[in-house]
């Protein structure tokens, strides 16, 4: 018979939990909380102190910017329209700075020793990602939150996905803050839009 692999992650964490003696809702729970105030942390851009691990912090990773076209339909006159899309390189993304006293290696190659460093290193790498995920997770929350308060009307995840194309996803979270501090509101959906395409092509043409 075929043997699995025994996975890692949350899953294993809850497993862990459920060893000694919390129940499975108890386990996940406590697992979803933890993950979620690292994200919220990281967010507003703390860095996360993992006691015996190290410290998780948001970094700017520079990348190649590109484009591509996106068609889009102009509800009024029914009529498909192409436009060009910009992503630039740049992304926030989780990195982990492991603590002094963590050892990552062994002086003798003991075959239970790598596989104990190997462990380590699996479940550092699937923290980082759970984490990432969660911070994702709550920008998108965020802006949703940001762009109904100032058009005065609750809008929809498709709202802000066309919003996130307009202005890059590593600008808009940030905008949408700095409007919310100066005291702007729009009238409607259609001018904080246009809005943010004006500040995103300042941005354009000072690169230029």
């Amino acid at each position: 018979m075929k043997q699995h692999k025994k996975s890692g992650g949350k899953r294993r964490i809850v497993e862990d939990l459920m060893a000694k003696g919390f129940t499975k809702r108890q386990g996940e729970k406590g697992v979803d909380t933890v993950f979620r105030l690292i994200g919220e942390a990281l967010s507003c851009q703390e860095s996360v102190e993992v006691p015996g691990i190290g410290t998780l912090e948001v970094v700017i990773q520079k990348g190649r910017a590109k484009r591509s076209q996106q068609k889009t339909l102009n509800i009024a006159t029914k009529e498909v329209q192409i436009r060009e899309v910009e992503f630039p390189g740049r992304r926030r993304v989780v990195k982990l700075r492991p603590d002094s006293n963590l050892k990552l290696s062994v002086s003798r190659p003991e075959s239970k020793a790598l596989k104990e460093v190997s462990t380590v290193t699996s479940n550092l790498t699937r923290l980082q990602e759970s984490v990432a995920k969660e911070l994702v997770k709550i920008d998108r929350i965020r802006e949703l939150q940001l762009a109904s308060k100032l058009v005065g009307l609750p809008l929809t995840d498709a709202n802000t996905d066309e919003l996130r194309q307009v202005a890059g996803p590593e600008y808009l979270l940030q905008w949408l803050r700095d409007f919310d501090q100066a005291g702007r509101r729009f009238r409607e959906f259609a001018r904080l839009r246009q809005v943010l395409a004006e500040c995103r092509q300042q941005i354009t043409n000072t690169r230029s």
